[in-house]
């Protein structure tokens, strides 16, 4: 299963399900749900990010395909790229950002990790969309972390990873003036990013 989150855009998921001896994929085309996320809806509603409605779809399917273990392994095979923007660098307040993790605006896509896991990058989840990346001929991703004196906000992804169990990373575009009605990114991150989403739902499907 293949997952990718973000605010104002589209939540799309992939399944693939797998037979009781883990070698053949039961369909070769992962599926996909599609969930529209918006700040209206509250993430802790039942139909929000922190409900169960991804998980209880997964096990419903799994169900009724009655194959033994078949909701484990798709859950342990499953990727969520949670796919929120990113602070990016800004020339009147460079101080805000740490010194080795200022991403620049049209210099690719953006890793956001942070200690507490207000974000739900992990070490192999980085190191796979790295890869990605690299292998897509995709500039260098980007690597934003938070000053360790400033507040953190957080996005669906550790919500979904820790409501189901499923691998998840949060990365996005660096963008300016983030919720104001001053927002903006580069045009040439909103190609790599869509290059980076297909390479990353061909991968990992």
């Amino acid at each position: 299963m293949f997952g990718l989150t973000s605010r104002r855009l589209l939540f799309f998921i992939g399944v693939v399900f797998y037979n009781h001896k883990n070698v053949l994929p039961v369909v070769l085309t992962p599926p996909c749900c599609v969930f529209e996320k918006k700040n209206i809806i509250p993430n802790t509603q039942s139909v929000g990010a922190a409900g169960p409605i991804l998980g209880e779809t997964v096990k419903s399917i799994s169900l009724a395909l009655d194959v033994d273990t078949v909701y484990e392994t798709t859950i342990r095979k499953s990727f969520v790229l949670s796919s929120d923007q990113a602070h990016a660098l800004h020339p009147n307040y460079a101080a805000r950002h740490e010194k080795n993790h200022q991403p620049y605006m049209n210099g690719g896509m953006v890793i956001k990790r942070n200690s507490n896991q207000r974000y739900a990058t992990t070490s192999l989840t980085g190191v796979i969309i790295r890869e990605i990346a690299r292998r897509a001929l995709l500039p260098p991703v980007q690597e934003f972390v938070i000053r360790q004196d400033c507040g953190c906000g957080s996005t669906i992804g550790p919500l979904i990873s820790t409501a189901t169990g499923i691998r998840a990373i949060d990365m996005g575009c660096p963008q300016l003036s983030m919720h104001s009605i001053r927002e903006q990114m580069g045009i040439c991150d909103r190609k790599f990013f869509v290059f980076g989403d297909g390479a990353s739902y061909f991968t990992l499907s």
